[in-house]
Order: structure tokens, then C-alpha cells, then sequence
């Protein structure tokens, strides 16, 4: 194309071109392009200058493109401060290139649109950003399908839960249930909103509220959109306000003091509280319109006064004290205090004075106080009183605080301390008092001790819970009783006691004399007593003339009842000093009444009695007690029941339970009056004073099993009538002894075979000669070979290995008494590598711990005098050498 020609076509052309330069640079513009451009475009601009710069780079790869050999290059693109892109087309045009320009102005509005949707949807974005509440929309079946969460709140449900979801399958039935009213209220009106729900905070678990607002989808496809508002706060808010509502409701009708509410203009009450009414004796319908003034006694204008003035100054007054008037004209003490408040009436600027006023009847106060200072001026008197009482005591008085010090002594105790200021100054500590003591040699106990004793008394004193005595180095015995108090002090009663602790030594000792005197005198009388016992028994069985016999008989029958007589006093006397101790072992209270009622069926069938034993299920098996006086027990009631019966007969009974053991013995005797039972265990008294010319007997009996059941914790119980018996019931807390096969009854005591103790040789020692004679015809009928001496040291010359069977030794005898004969054997076998045969303690003396040093002493067995000769049978037979088997037996009595 000529240059001419090609010059025109470039400026004619309809379409915005341009020549660029090899360099890149701007050769020439056609008027489209300036005009498109609305600016002059400068020859020897850069054309990468008139584009964005973000789209310099498909500039520049065009023009490499053409450079490479290729007849076109097209992009898009835009010029600086045209609106819309423009599409580029560039081709070869001699030593530069052309570029034509065609502007696409669909594509710039929809760029502007794009442009103006997407800061639509920007400002959207802001706006819900800023939005504090919840979005949720939902398709027209109540599906979630969209939600929009501010920041910061958390989801009660997870989106995972419940997007694509209904409503009913994510909430509660009653949320749904609300979400569900909220959109049949945007079907009907096109809106819904003041619906509220409440849900548990997913954080604090405690109770949050939303309220709903809704409107339906505008898209065409329908729907619900629903704003959830948080409300929790005002919820809470609005329920603060009404429970501080009600609770000042509450207050003012269930307050026990008065309130009532006053018009200041018009000085009319205008409402009172239940307390006012119930106090002044008004009801609701009459309180209201009365005059303030009415209720107020007219001598109290001075208080009124004070309270105007305090109301003018501060707005409140009080508390004032003043008299009220009921409404039947009667009065009360009141305090009143009040507040003055202000209100606005509806629908006026015009404000209204009231008076709020707080009575409090408090005539029960001033009584109460009138009361207090009675009792002030009371307690003031008393103190007084209880001063010179304490000052007036003949024993010593202390009394020290919580922190143990001296609060105050009285006469009485300075004067038993020798009036030492030391010891009796308040404030002074107990520890310190009694280290004072100490140091000037009070107490005797602590001479050489001082500090063991200071130990001690400091126990005791804190203990303060037992009465303790001290001798004192001047002979004086103190008697201190110390009790705690209920603020921490303690009290305490000094009390001498030296004549008391004299007489009491002397009562002790002579007590301990008349123990000493009993059990000489026991055993005094008791060894002529067995040699009257033992020579009738022998003398009987060498009698068959039948006058003779009976003779004989009624001497031992009354060496019988005269060894019984001994036996209750000695028994007696051991309980009255405390020396009788009990045995607790294992023992069938069945079978023990067995072997006594053997006893006393022979004697009731010879008085032409019938005799009963009765022992029912609870009553079997062993238990834990003493049998040896449980025994006595039943052999006094036997008797006593056997003595007094003539017609008829008697019964033993034995029942129980797991901790109980009851004895009872029925006859049908003389019986008594209740006058009669009441004195009937008294010692030495009998039920009624014929009785002992009657019957006999020293009346100590029913006394002793009274002592015995006590001392086993039991109790007794009599029930008679004078000719129609007695019955009588022990009740003794024994208990079961839980052991296998427990309650089957023990086996028998294996019978002694007589014929065995024939040809068994027996060495004996007694100093008396009755005795001895006595026990050599016992053991001479019974085919025993006896060597008989007259004490230990020639039982002990007597003796040698191998000789003897069995030693028999009286205790008491002169010289070389039982015991030390027993020992001097013993060494004397030893030297001589022999065996020492059993031995038996043969002696009156019986008491329970004499039998115990006994068998300490060695002896093997105990024998006591007077004895009969089924004992001394017994006893042979049992610790006799077993030679022979047994053919004839004499059970061991």
C-alpha cells in the first residue's frame, strides 16, 4: 500500500490504532484512539505506559510473538482510564507494528455490575460481620440450609449437625415447636418476631434465651429467614426486677415489723403491712385515709419534731421510740424509723411525697430489759451471796480460769496452807503453786521425787475426774476433789480428812484383825469339828443296835448343822471383806442342779415331799461363771425351801437365754408376808423372829445368795404368800460359752474304784491326835496300808524313795509345818534321783487363795477338814497309781 494511501486508511479507521516503534514506543494514534483515550497521547510514550500495569506483560508478549515471525497477536485488555476491556489485535506494519483497538462496551457493563455486586456482597459481608446475632435460613419445609454465626458465638448445634436437616431432627420438641410457630406466623403475615426459647449455654451449661425474628426468603424458591437474638441478659434482667418485685412484696407482707405508707400532703396513711394491722388492731379497709396523727400517742409532739426535722435535713428520721394507739384505744411502745420517696403520678409531670415508716412494737423489749436489770441486780445479789457462802465453808475453796490460774481461795484453804501469800495471790499458776509447795516440803509423798511427783499431780489436776489424797509433812491428810467447768477452769474442794483417814486406817486393821481372828477360829473349830464328824461316821458303821444308831446319827446331824453355821459366817465374813473372789470357767448349769438335786431328792422323799427338776432348751449348755457359788446359791434356796415345806413338795427350774441364766425354786411351805420378804435377806434376821425357835438357823442363808447374786451382777426376785409357798427366781447375766458340741452335758465323773485304794500305802502327817485317829479308820476300812506321824519333820524323816503312794499333810502343825515337809521331800528325792508320790493337803484351812498357794507349794490335790469319806475316797482315788481295772464304784461326791 502506498504511503499515502496508508496514512489515510490509519486515520479513517474506525476502530482506536496505534503504531508502536521497534523500541516499544508510540509512533502515531488515530483520532478513534485519542478520542477513546479522552486524553492526548504523547509520541515517544512507551505503550506498555497506557495499560494497567497488571497487564503490561500480554502487551509485551505479543509484541515478542510478532518479533518471532507471526502474522497476529490478540489479547484483552484495558487502557488506563478507559472503562471496559478492549480487544487487541496487533500485525506486522513495515519497521513498526500496528495495533487495533476494538472496545467491547457489553463486557464493561458487566464489569460494572460485577464490580458493583461484588461490593455489594462486601458491604453484605460487613454488615453481617457486624451483625451480633445469629442468621439462619431455611427452605420452605424447615430444612437449614444457610447460617451466618458472628464471631466469637459459639453453636449450640455444630453445622455438621444440622444443615440439609429439619428442624424437629436438631432441637428440642419444645424449640422446634417455636421455630415452627414463628413460620406459620410468616406464612400468615409475611413476618414473625417476639417468639422466645430458652437452651443451655454450651459453655456455662447455664440456661441462655433467643428470641426469633423471621421473615420469608425473597429468591423465588421461598423459605424462612430467621434473626436468633440473644436475650439471655435481659431475660435475667427482667427476672431480677421481678423477684426484687416480689421479694420486696414479700418483705413488706410477710415482715414481722410494722411498715405503713403515708401521703406527706395530706398526712393520711395510704397502705400498712399485715405486721401494722395485726399490732394496731386495723384491717386493710379501715387503715387507709386515717390520719397518721391518729396512731400517735399526742404526748410525743417533741419526737415528732426531732423526726420532721430529720426528714427535712437527710430525707429519713430515726429510730424514735414513742406510744401508738391501737385501734380500741389501748397503747404499746413502738420505734419507728422512716424514708421519704418521691413518685410521679401517670400520665402528669406533677410528683407526689410519701413516707415509708418502720414500727417495731417493743414493749416485749422494754419488758425484757426490765427483766435484764432484775436479773442483773439479781445475779449482783447472789454473787454476794455465793461469796460469803464460799467464805463461810469449813473446807477449802479454789477456783482457777481456762488459762489455770488462781481466780480465788477462801479462808478455809489459806488457813489449811499455813495462810501463804504464795499460794493464794490471784494470777499465780497452778504449776507454779504447786512447785512452791513442793520446795517448802508440803507433801510427804514427794520428799525425794520432787519432780515425779509434780508430774503426776499436774496429770491429775488436768484430769480433774477422780478425788485423790496427800499426806502432808505435818501429819495432816488432804482430800482434794477437782471438777472441770464448762469455760475451761477448774474447782476444787481441799477438805482434812486426817481424823477420817485415822479412823478408816483403824477400822482397816481391825477389820484385818477380825479376818485374821475368823480364820484361826475357822480352823480351831473346825479341827474338832472333823474329828466329832469323822469318829460318828466311823462310830456308825460299827453300830447295829437301832437306839444306839440314832444317838449316833443326831450327834453327827448336829456337827452337820454346827459345820454349815461355821461355813455361813466364814462365807459372810470373806464377802463383808471384799476378800470373796469368783471363778469365771466353763460349766453346765444342767448338769451342776443335777448333782445338788440328787442330794435333795433323798431328803425331800424322807420328809414324804415330792421333789421336781425342771431345765427347759435355753438353760442347756455351758456357760461362763462361778458353779462352786452358784451351787451354794442353790443349795440355801433347796434348803430354805425343804426347811419351810410339810405338805407338798418343791421344784428347781433352770431357763434362760443367750446372756441370762434364771434359777428358780417353788415350794409349797409356810410362805410369808411382804413384810416378811422385805426383811428376809437382811444378815441374821429370818421372816419372822418364831421362826428361828422353829426351825433354827442363823438367818445367813438368803443374806449370803443376796451378797453372791450381787457381786455376779444379778438380781433376785420373791414371790409369796403367807400359807401358800414361796417362790423365788435368781436372774445372774451368765453367758454362753459359744464352743463346739457346747451344749451336749459333760460327761460324768468317773466312779472311784474302792477295791483299787486296797493295799495302797499312804504316808500321813496330823498334829492332832482326834484327826489322826479318824484317818487312820478311814483308810484302815478302806484296806489302806497308812504310816501316821505327828508332824512334818517326821513325815519328813519317814519318808524315802519308793516307800509310799501318796503323801497326805496337814498345813498347820508345829515345827515343820505342810508345805516347808513338802519342799525338804522334794530336795530329798532329788538328791537321791527319786520320784516324789502326789501329795494332798489335808487342813481347815479353805479359803479360796489358801488353796492357791497350796497347789503353788506343790501339793497336788486339797482335802478340807471336816471331810467325809466319800471325799477322801474321791480324792485317793483320783490320784491313786492306776493298778487294777475298776469293778465297785463309789461315785466322787
Amino acid at each position: 500500500m502506498h504511503r499515502s494511501d496508508f496514512q489515510a486508511f490509519f486515520e479513517c479507521h474506525p476502530d482506536p490504532c496505534l503504531m508502536i516503534g521497534a523500541q516499544g514506543d508510540v509512533r502515531r494514534v488515530n483520532p478513534a484512539f485519542a478520542a477513546l483515550a479522552g486524553r492526548e497521547v504523547v509520541v515517544g510514550t512507551l505503550a506498555l505506559e497506557l495499560m494497567p500495569r497488571a497487564e503490561r506483560h500480554a502487551l509485551t508478549d505479543a509484541l515478542r510473538l510478532l518479533g518471532g515471525g507471526a502474522e497476529e497477536a490478540r489479547f484483552s485488555g484495558h487502557l488506563r482510564g478507559v472503562a471496559g476491556r478492549l480487544d487487541w489485535t496487533l500485525r506486522p506494519g513495515g519497521s513498526c507494528w500496528l495495533a487495533f483497538l476494538r472496545h467491547r462496551p457489553g463486557a464493561a457493563l458487566r464489569e460494572a455490575l460485577t464490580t458493583r455486586a461484588v461490593a455489594d456482597g462486601n458491604r453484605l459481608r460487613a454488615t453481617l460481620e457486624a451483625l451480633p446475632d445469629i442468621l439462619m435460613e431455611f427452605d420452605p419445609e424447615g430444612r437449614f440450609i444457610s447460617f451466618h454465626c458472628p464471631p466469637g458465638v459459639a453453636l449450640v448445634v455444630p453445622p455438621a449437625a444440622f444443615l440439609g436437616r429439619l428442624i424437629e431432627d436438631v432441637l428440642s420438641p419444645d424449640v422446634a415447636a417455636v421455630g415452627r410457630r414463628a413460620m406459620a406466623q410468616i406464612d400468615a403475615t409475611g413476618r414473625s418476631s417476639g417468639l422466645r426459647y430458652s437452651f443451655p449455654d454450651p459453655v456455662t451449661k447455664a440456661e441462655a434465651w433467643f428470641e426469633i425474628s423471621g421473615a420469608a426468603r425473597q429468591d423465588g424458591q421461598g423459605g424462612y429467614l430467621f434473626l436468633l437474638r440473644d436475650v439471655t441478659t435481659h431475660v435475667q434482667a427482667s427476672k431480677a426486677l421481678q423477684y426484687h418485685a416480689n421479694l420486696q412484696q414479700a418483705l413488706h407482707d410477710l415482715s414481722p415489723i410494722g411498715i405503713t405508707l403515708t401521703d406527706v400532703q395530706s398526712r393520711r396513711l395510704v397502705d400498712a403491712n399485715p405486721a401494722f394491722l395485726a399490732m394496731s388492731g386495723y384491717d386493710r379497709n379501715e387503715i387507709s385515709g386515717i390520719p397518721a396523727d391518729s396512731i400517735i400517742g399526742p404526748e410525743a409532739d417533741d419526737v415528732r419534731d426531732i423526726a420532721r426535722r430529720q426528714l427535712q435535713d437527710t430525707g429519713r428520721f430515726g429510730p424514735v421510740e414513742l406510744d401508738c394507739i391501737r385501734h380500741d384505744g389501748t397503747r404499746f411502745a413502738a420505734r419507728l424509723s422512716g424514708a421519704q420517696m418521691t413518685r410521679r403520678l401517670p400520665g402528669s409531670q406533677e410528683e407526689r411525697h410519701y413516707l415509708w415508716t418502720l414500727i417495731e412494737d417493743v414493749s416485749a423489749n422494754h419488758a425484757r430489759q426490765d427483766r435484764l436489770r432484775q436479773a442483773e441486780q439479781f445475779a449482783v445479789t447472789a454473787r454476794q451471796q455465793l461469796l460469803g457462802a464460799i467464805e463461810s465453808l469449813s473446807d477449802g475453796f479454789v477456783l482457777y480460769d481456762a488459762d489455770d490460774r488462781l481466780v480465788m481461795v477462801n479462808a478455809a484453804y489459806r488457813r489449811l496452807y499455813s495462810e501463804d501469800e504464795a499460794i493464794s495471790h490471784p494470777g499465780n499458776s497452778f504449776a507454779d503453786i504447786i512447785r512452791h509447795c513442793i520446795k517448802r516440803g508440803d507433801y510427804l509423798e514427794a520428799v525425794g521425787r520432787e519432780e515425779e511427783f509434780f508430774a503426776e499431780r499436774m496429770a491429775q489436776h488436768r484430769a480433774a475426774a477422780q478425788c485423790i489424797e496427800h499426806r502432808l509433812t505435818d501429819g495432816r491428810v488432804v482430800r482434794i476433789e477437782e471438777r472441770p467447768l464448762p469455760d475451761g477452769g477448774r474447782v476444787g474442794l481441799h477438805v482434812q480428812v486426817t481424823d477420817l483417814h485415822r479412823a478408816r486406817e483403824a477400822a482397816e486393821e481391825a477389820s484385818r484383825a477380825k479376818s485374821v481372828f475368823l480364820a484361826h477360829m475357822g480352823h480351831e473349830i473346825r479341827t474338832p469339828l472333823a474329828g466329832i464328824l469323822g469318829m460318828t461316821e466311823l462310830l456308825m458303821d460299827n453300830l447295829d443296835r437301832p437306839e444306839q444308831m440314832t444317838l449316833a446319827r443326831a450327834v453327827h446331824q448336829s456337827g452337820e448343822t454346827l459345820l454349815t453355821i461355821l461355813n455361813d459366817l466364814l462365807d459372810m465374813s470373806k464377802i463383808e471383806a471384799g476378800k470373796l473372789e469368783l471363778e469365771a470357767v466353763a460349766f453346765d448349769p444342767a448338769d451342776l442342779a443335777r448333782n445338788v438335786s440328787a442330794l435333795y431328792e433323798l431328803r425331800a422323799e424322807g420328809k414324804g415331799l415330792h421333789y421336781r427338776l425342771e431345765v427347759q432348751p435355753g438353760a442347756v449348755g455351758l456357760r461362763l461363771g462361778d458353779p462352786h457359788r452358784i451351787a451354794q446359791i442353790l443349795h440355801n434356796l433347796l434348803s430354805n425351801a425343804l426347811k419351810f415345806t410339810h405338805i407338798g413338795g418343791l421344784t428347781l427350774s433352770l431357763s434362760g437365754a443367750s446372756d441370762t441364766l434364771v434359777l428358780s425354786v417353788r415350794d409349797s411351805g409356810i410362805g410369808m408376808t411382804q413384810d416378811q420378804v422385805a426383811r428376809m435377806l437382811n444378815p441374821f434376821e429370818q421372816a419372822d423372829p418364831q421362826t428361828t425357835r422353829r426351825y433354827g438357823g442363823t438367818g445367813l442363808g438368803m443374806s449370803i445368795v443376796a451378797r453372791l447374786v450381787e457381786m455376779m451382777a444379778g438380781r433376785i426376785e420373791v414371790h409369796s404368800s403367807l400359807g401358800s409357798g414361796t417362790v423365788v427366781s435368781v436372774h445372774l447375766p451368765l453367758a454362753v460359752v459359744a464352743v463346739p458340741g457346747a451344749t451336749a452335758p459333760p460327761q460324768a465323773i468317773p466312779a472311784v474304784d474302792v477295791a483299787a485304794l486296797r493295799g495302797l500305802r499312804v504316808l500321813a502327817a496330823d498334829d492332832n491326835e482326834i484327826n489322826r485317829h479318824m484317818l487312820q479308820g478311814y483308810l484302815d476300812r478302806l484296806g489302806v496300808s497308812v504310816t501316821m506321824v505327828e508332824d512334818g519333820a517326821e513325815a519328813l524323816s519317814r519318808w524315802e524313795p519308793g516307800a509310799f503312794d501318796l503323801i497326805c499333810l496337814d498345813i498347820s502343825m508345829p515345827g515343820l509345818d505342810g508345805p516347808a515337809a513338802l519342799q525338804l521331800i522334794r530336795a530329798k528325792a532329788e538328791a537321791q534321783g527319786a520320784r516324789v508320790p502326789p501329795a494332798i493337803a489335808i487342813t481347815s484351812n479353805a479359803m479360796t487363795h489358801q488353796i492357791a498357794d497350796y497347789m503353788a507349794a506343790g501339793f497336788a490335790a486339797h482335802l478340807g477338814k471336816p471331810f467325809r469319806k466319800d471325799d477322801l475316797i474321791r480324792v485317793l482315788g483320783s490320784h491313786a497309781p492306776r493298778r487294777t481295772k475298776t469293778k465297785v464304784g463309789v461315785p466322787a461326791a
